[in-house]
């Protein structure tokens, strides 16, 4: 088989996913319906912005390819072409964006998230292969923004939600008199405010990093998030100066030099503006690691702090004061300058897994300590054949249990089990220590089944990938006929695939190899249609060049179509495949336009008596909203195969419950986050569960498990509807 140049190859990509492109609005047009009828309620902290004209948006495209027929592909200059595409594409991703601000403006808080779904990744799939086709590094930066500014954007959304929620439960509580569930809710608000405040800056920095390496224009969305984001910095102050008293925390060093080994002494006081707070125990928090201590009749207080996960090259050590849900005095926070001396811990392995395979389970126990003294609370990486398996946390006695699953990466065979250091660059370092284990090949079953022929030949196949009776996930299914590769796929969460597989009779093959996995391959194969079987048409009738062959020019382009589908590339290059590609795509062209004239066209008409007759009977008839479940994306996440989507969202929604119940603010990493609560008495085993699942969704190169998903999910819904068993203010606390 002739091995295409890179030049066509380009021209082929340039097409396929021009082609996607301007069908693309249609799509979007029917997922995401911005344009509305009749009048729009109206809240008086939001910002009217007017209609979307995102649904009617396009991009043109500027595509010829009629060179192709009196020139040598291989001197097509296809470099433009990509720079086109790249462009359009980065295009296309900036508009979702900015839909997304429009919807998070209006309140519309599930569109705005929904805009920047399946469709968006979709979209981002094909702005990352041009990138990689290009070779443009900036492209390739790009893409890493526009994931990054996805999930910051949905993660506000979010966040914005739950602030404008908790407000109006805030201000239900204070109109019923309850005031001690007005303090507590309005704390929650103030918190929420801050993480939206943090979220809002990421996000403006991001939007920036876009328009730098991407060119996109994204003044207007900034626009909008600043203005919902000072809106709730209005409110968030208002709360805070009706319900708190504001505080003042002082902190000194005794010596700025200092290590785990040497730790810090600190000393220092926390007063109101009506003097010192007096004999109290209170809540101090240094860089996440919260502490309780007890103050004098004059508030002052000490405390020795050992660095742990502190990064080793800060050069402040923040102090903050945190008071309880219902206290009526506000936080406060100190910086003192430092300079930490870093040191090395060693792992001392007791037991571990000597033996294991996909699936079933590896365990480690053992401790930590740096010249003797024990380290607490410092996140270990335990990983079997360099892949990550999960993460361990040190307890007060420096220990460690570890017990989690292997999934399909490491290799078979004798490999390492290794427990090192979850983070690097931090003020306690980790030497690893490793221990062999032997993973056993596991036997795969791989299944294939014909879903559907069309009238073109156009045969779906689908399956599922098991290995003792598990679905493996992200693995990559080969189909071939007669020895042609024809169609590939990868497992989604449940393991299975689905492929279509174009012009083709016979026999399928169906494998996967299993090479770099512990698993054994597998093959399967399924009888294709026969052509006739089908209306296709015969290979001699495919090699018609001529208008005229065939029948004239509809049997032409049907037959281009079906050429097309069996092999693109000789379909591209013959003339008959120039002519028929660039109707096609004025056809489409033409289409769009058409419809999303007829769009407008009905959008500005005046409503009839009948359509005012029928709006005013669907208002009158409307359900009264039901509260927001908190882990609804999670669970809508893990329905749809994005098991990462799903622990990320689970773990967001933990985090905003317990940052509001419990003594704690955002603005840390996961594992400072876990600190402060378990400080607070959360329970330790669920956060664990889901802070482990989260970190190996979030940073980890493969997707979690359906199974590793369901636990997170599972570990947060309990978390947020139990408080996170916080325990109870002790006698004498703020």
């Amino acid at each position: 088989m002739l091995q295409p140049s890179l030049s066509v190859r380009t021209g082929l990509l340039v097409l396929v996913v021009t082609l996607a492109l301007v069908a693309s609005p249609i799509a979007s047009a029917a997922d995401v319906s911005v344009e509305q009828e009749g009048p729009t309620a109206t809240v008086d902290h939001r910002v009217s912005l007017g209609q979307s004209e995102y649904a009617q948006q396009t991009t043109p495209i500027s595509y010829n390819n009629s060179s192709v027929r009196h020139r040598n592909p291989e001197a097509v200059d296809s470099q433009n072409r990509l720079d086109d595409l790249q462009r359009v594409l980065g295009s296309r991703l900036s508009e979702r964006l900015s839909e997304s601000s429009v919807q998070l403006s209006q309140e519309q808080y599930d569109q705005a998230r929904s805009v920047l779904g399946e469709e968006y990744l979709d979209q981002l799939g094909k702005y990352g292969d041009v990138a990689g086709e290009r070779g443009d590094d900036n492209a390739t930066s790009a893409t890493e923004t526009f994931t990054e500014t996805r999930e910051t954007q949905r993660e506000y959304s979010q966040t914005v939600e739950e602030f404008r929620e908790t407000v109006d439960a805030y201000q239900e509580a204070r109109e019923n008199g309850d005031e001690a569930r007005a303090r507590q809710l309005a704390r929650e608000a103030v918190d929420l405010g801050r993480e939206a405040a943090r979220q809002s800056e990421r996000l403006n920095g991001s939007y920036g990093q876009l328009e730098q390496v991407s060119g996109a224009d994204l003044g207007d969305a900034r626009e909008r998030i600043q203005t919902v984001q000072t809106d709730i910095d209005e409110d968030r102050t208002e709360i805070s100066n009706a319900e708190f008293v504001a505080t003042t925390l002082s902190v000194r060093v005794a010596d700025e030099e200092g290590s785990f080994t040497e730790p810090f002494e600190l000393t220092g006081s926390i007063a109101s503006e009506d003097g010192p707070l007096g004999a109290r125990q209170i809540s101090l928090e240094v860089e996440g690691q919260t502490t309780r201590v007890t103050t004098s009749a004059n508030g002052e207080f000490s405390l020795t702090y050992r660095p742990t996960v502190v990064p080793a090259n800060a050069s402040n050590l923040t102090v903050r004061y945190v008071p309880q849900n219902t206290s009526v005095y506000n936080d406060s926070r100190a910086t003192v300058p430092v300079r930490i001396e870093p040191v090395t811990g060693d792992v001392d392995l007791e037991t571990v897994s000597t033996e294991t395979s996909f699936g079933e389970p590896v365990t480690a126990r053992g401790s930590l300590a740096v010249d003797g003294d024990p380290v607490a609370g410092l996140p270990l990486a335990v990983s079997v054949d360099g892949v990550r398996v999960g993460t361990a946390r040190t307890t007060e006695n420096g220990s460690f249990v570890f017990s989690g699953t292997v999934p399909a990466d490491p290799r078979s065979g004798t490999q390492s089990l290794s427990v090192g250091p979850a983070a690097s660059g931090r003020a306690v370092d980790v030497a690893v220590a490793q221990s062999p284990v032997q993973v056993s090949e596991t036997p795969t079953a791989l299944s294939a089944t014909v879903d559907e022929t069309t009238r073109q030949n156009v045969t779906a196949l689908s399956g599922t990938l098991t290995a003792a009776g598990r679905p493996v996930t992200d693995q990559r299914i080969v189909v071939t006929v007669a020895g042609d590769r024809v169609g590939t796929a990868r497992t989604d969460a449940q393991g299975a695939y689905a492929v279509r597989v174009d012009g083709e009779s016979g026999v399928a093959q169906v494998s996967f190899n299993g090479e770099g996995t512990n698993l054994a391959p597998a093959e399967a194969s399924v009888d294709l249609p026969s052509d006739s079987d089908t209306e296709a048409t015969t290979p001699d009738e495919s090699n018609a060049t001529g208008i005229g062959a065939g029948g004239g020019l509809g049997a032409t382009v049907g037959q281009f179509i079906r050429e097309a589908q069996s092999d693109p590339l000789a379909a591209l290059i013959t003339p008959v495949g120039l002519v028929v590609s660039s109707l096609v795509i004025g056809l489409v062209g033409f289409t769009v336009a058409v419809i999303l004239r007829r769009r407008r066209d009905t959008t500005a008409a005046t409503p009839t008596a009948a359509d005012e007759s029928t709006s005013a009977s669907s208002e009158t008839t409307a359900p009264t909203p039901t509260p927001v479940d908190p882990l609804a994306s999670a669970m809508a996440a893990l329905e749809a195969g994005t098991t990462d989507d799903a622990v990320i969202d689970a773990y967001a929604a933990a985090r905003r419950a317990l940052t509001a119940r419990l003594v704690d603010e955002r603005g840390r990493t996961h594992w400072q986050f876990f600190d402060a609560c378990i400080a607070a008495g959360t329970d330790a085993d669920l956060l664990r569960t889901l802070t482990e699942a989260y970190e190996a969704a979030r940073y980890g190169s493969d997707d979690p498990s359906t199974a590793v998903a369901e636990r997170a999910i599972a570990a947060a819904r309990s978390l947020v509807e139990t408080d996170g068993q916080a325990t109870s203010a002790a006698p004498g606390d703020d």
